[in-house]
């Protein structure tokens, strides 16, 4: 079969992804230019695909900039004014003391626009159309912040308290209002109904809604690899699709029946997440799979793809940088293109058939993501091919029953023997993920320099075994060999004692929040922000690779700190220290800190290191940070300072 939009589409996606994480067009069109070079040299054969694929990419660049143009800078020309909002609610949340978060979608001062909003009117409901009086301001557009991702889905502004706020008499969203209340009353009675971590679990496999998860727990699920089980997308979609097709197949004849059916199921199942993006996009490709089966027509995955990916970037450009989009389409490709290409051809035993061509997916999946799990996470799971074929089963049946237990809902005789299933099922999930993640060894850092170079050196290596070799023993002995490279290099960071110590900032206007670290080892000084900043430092802590946080020295206590520390963090510290004049702190021959006139004072390496309220001071040079908005790392044996 003929895959003619693959190029084209690889082409189209590479000029938006380039353009949407930051590069300017000169360092996107060099780029791109360069990687076309590479292809013709290294595939001949296959020229005209990537000259037309080329093509696409210069229409991707005129096509971000026009978009850029239109609707990002005359969004963020509204930077620090007040403006009238006119459009519809999407999304409500309630954020305590009767405030409401709102997610608005409309007109902003003349200007097509979504974002988010606070008001005490809480008589609102969704797909209510509004009219309110907002000071808005542009967000911040750095990869490693969560206003990133907002950025990604097209929102590139944000609001202040509504200074006024009214729902005009205007017909409301219907279809958006049903969803929505649809979605919330699915997981109020799954909550309800399981209770506890299991009950959060199997709510946010459902609607993608992982609020109700302890940190602890979530950390947990990712470390083991199968974190993507909470993002509704398209293994949601594909696994309630195959799923469908088999309890059909069973009890209806007709094939056509059979396929209508399912698509009407996948889309029941977007309406009752919500009708999130990722959902629908997945729902869509689903439909397109499915619908030429019913025409009798052969669909190939890896086409559909190629042509919904040209269709979403076109609409949202900006969605080229997105994590959900990038990982869902990277998984849609590794089992439609990387796997088939790996096993074709080739049969198994009776009891290989059902284990090595699902390890061979899962194993293709985790390395075709891996660039994106190294731009995006903090650690890195290798465990995941072993943990998604144990465990996701398991998430599966449990997805299926909490599932039918929810339709079931009016029978409450079979909708809690159902509901009780899945709780035990996700209970046996939570006690593998922590067996399976329990060493340190089962995820790496991404944000070591040795195990990213570790990385990408082996995908290089195992890219071209796979594609000069083209056996599937050489290929798999390519992977092992650089999965055993990674686990290596990152034991070897962590037993590592040479180099000096860094510090690492995050700024907050007057106050911040700093993490002193050498190796795995680590202190944390917590000036006048009080634990705020801890969701952002567990990041750094985890892609950074410390691991034992030996104190957390605060300038001031507050109401909920201590808990703060406790849950936010990746790795909770020993003990958590309140400043005192006379506390002095020693952590074996190099490292002393005391405390003097509102500041911390760190000896180490023979320097002096004074942190104060939104000013650092090392040896004679003082640095204001106050008015940083970015958070950065400096050597202190070097005495070199990056932004990061």
């Amino acid at each position: 079969m003929k895959r003619k939009p693959v190029a084209p589409a690889l082409g189209y996606f590479l000029g938006m992804f380039l353009l949407t994480v930051g590069l300017g067009t000169a360092s996107a069109v060099g780029l791109g230019i360069c990687a076309g070079i590479v292809c013709i040299l290294l595939f001949p054969a296959y020229r005209k695909d990537v000259l037309r694929g080329l093509c696409f990419f210069a229409g991707a660049l005129i096509v971000w900039t026009c978009y850029r143009l239109v609707f990002y800078e005359r969004a963020i020309a509204l930077d620090g004014k007040t403006v009238t909002l006119t459009g519809k609610i999407t999304d409500i949340e309630y954020v305590g003391s009767d405030r409401l978060r709102v997610d608005f979608k409309g007109d902003c001062g003349g200007v097509s626009a979504k974002l988010s909003f606070y008001t005490t009117n809480t008589d609102i409901d969704y797909g209510d159309r509004i009219r309110a009086k907002v000071k808005v301001s542009k967000i911040s557009d750095s990869v490693k912040t969560d206003s990133y991702s907002l950025m990604t889905k097209g929102i590139f502004l944000q609001g202040s308290q509504a200074e006024s706020f009214t729902v005009t008499d205007e017909m409301p969203d219907l279809l958006i209002r049903s969803s929505m209340h649809l979605r919330d009353s699915l997981i109020s009675q799954i909550t309800n109904t399981i209770g506890g971590e299991e009950g959060a679990f199997a709510s946010a496999m459902l609607s993608g809604d992982k609020t109700k998860i302890s940190d602890s727990s979530m950390r947990t699920v990712y470390r083991s690899g199968i974190g993507h089980i909470f993002c509704v997308s398209g293994t949601h979609v594909v696994l309630i699709a195959t799923l469908l097709l088999s309890i059909f197949k069973t009890f209806i004849r007709s094939k056509r029946l059979r396929l209508i059916l399912s698509v009407l199921s996948i889309w029941f199942f977007a309406f009752a997440a919500g009708l999130s993006p990722s959902v629908v996009r997945a729902s869509l490709f689903m439909t397109v799979m499915l619908s030429g089966e019913l025409v009798h027509r052969r669909t190939d995955g890896l086409n559909v793809l190629s042509l919904c990916s040209l269709i979403i970037l076109t609409v949202s450009p900006f969605a080229a940088g997105s994590v959900s989009f990038l990982l869902s389409f990277s998984a849609v490709f590794s089992l439609f293109f990387a796997a088939p290409i790996l096993l074709r051809g080739r049969t198994f035993g009776r009891v290989a058939e059902h284990i090595v061509p699902p390890v061979v997916r899962s194993c293709a999946i985790l390395f075709i993501s891996m660039p994106i799990q190294l731009m995006f996470f903090s650690e890195i799971s290798v465990i995941a091919p072993i943990s998604n074929l144990v465990l996701i089963p398991f998430c599966t049946l449990a997805l299926t029953m909490t599932a039918i237990a929810t339709v079931l809902s009016p029978v409450s005789f079979l909708c809690v023997p159902l509901m009780s299933v899945s709780k035990y099922l996700l209970r046996a999930v939570f006690a593998g993920a922590r067996l399976l993640s329990s060493s340190e060894l089962s995820y790496l850092p991404a944000g070591v320099t040795a195990v990213k170079l570790a990385i990408i050196l082996s995908i290089i290596a195992v890219l071209a075994v796979t594609a000069f070799k083209k056996s599937f023993r050489a290929v798999s002995a390519a992977f092992v060999s650089a999965v055993a490279l990674w686990i290596v290099t990152s034991a070897l960071w962590l037993v590592n004692t040479s180099g000096g110590y860094k510090l690492l900032v995050l700024p907050k206007g007057k106050t911040m929040e700093c993490l002193l670290y050498k190796g795995r080892e680590g202190i944390i000084f917590d000036l006048g922000c009080r634990g705020e900043l801890n969701s952002r430092l567990s990041y750094y802590e985890q892609s950074r690779g410390v691991r034992d946080i030996s104190c957390a020295f605060m300038t001031e206590r507050s109401e909920g700190s201590e808990l703060r520390f406790a849950e936010e963090l990746a790795f909770v510290p020993e003990k958590l220290c309140i400043y005192d004049e006379s506390m002095e702190f020693s952590l074996g021959d190099e490292l002393e800190i005391s405390c003097r006139n509102d500041s911390f004072v760190i000896s180490v390496g023979g320097k002096e290191i004074v942190l104060e309220a939104g000013k650092i001071s090392i040896e004679d040079s003082s640095v204001d940070v106050s008015e940083l908005r970015s958070p950065f790392v400096t050597d202190l044996q070097t005495m070199k300072t990056d932004i990061i």
